[in-house]
């Protein structure tokens, strides 16, 4: 009788082995990032970055002279966003592009993602450490704000610098307002403005 208890009582805490428990929260973010060996990776990386909602891989992206950059980032708002917001661009750096995509993907609705629409994009002025990509773009952001347009559009320049590994990056980022005169003024640049703090 005592050995018939004994068992049981070894066997009670032996059954918290079978019982299932909440799994683990990943670590990262989804992740496509390739290393840039080829400019056209870039852009590549920059798409990804945006519908991944991944802060890491965006960044990633653009030249940091504090590592193997030759330069640092510039970024040169449209014509129509540095009238409306001059002090907001005076000092743009890194820091103020992850500030501004953070902050966009705190707003957004739900699960949806950002998805940015590149058309007529070409490589230019092609060098053995740099070219320069220009595409007119429409941005889509689901975002929760009532009194910021969810989509915008203009026509980008990125200048794409070879950096001193041998990877690639956007060392700068020309945003402009779009060609077509019927179309609202709300730029990438718009966005970047209003998300900045």
């Amino acid at each position: 009788m005592q050995v018939f208890f004994g068992i049981i009582l070894l066997s009670i805490p032996a059954c918290e082995m079978f019982t299932t428990r909440d799994p683990e929260p990943p670590s990262t973010g989804k992740s496509s990032f390739v290393p840039p060996t080829e400019p056209n990776i870039v852009i590549e990386n920059f798409k990804n970055s945006l519908l991944e909602k991944n802060a890491d891989n965006y960044i990633a992206c653009f030249a940091d002279s504090t590592k193997q950059s030759k330069s640092g980032f510039y970024f040169y708002p449209s014509g129509s966003a540095i009238a409306s917001f001059p002090s907001v661009f005076e000092y743009w750096a890194l820091d103020s592009e992850r500030r501004y995509f953070n902050s966009m993907i705190r707003y957004l609705t739900g699960e949806l993602s950002i998805v940015l629409s590149l058309s007529n994009g070409k490589m230019d002025y092609v060098s053995p450490d740099s070219t320069l990509y220009v595409a007119d773009y429409i941005l889509q952001v689901p975002h929760n704000l009532t009194d910021l347009p969810k989509e915008y559009r203009g026509y980008l320049q990125f200048t794409l610098a070879k950096q001193r590994d041998g990877l690639w990056n956007i060392s700068r980022w020309f945003d402009n307002n779009p060609k077509m005169i019927d179309t609202a003024n709300a730029t990438w640049s718009l966005l970047k403005a209003r998300l900045s703090n």
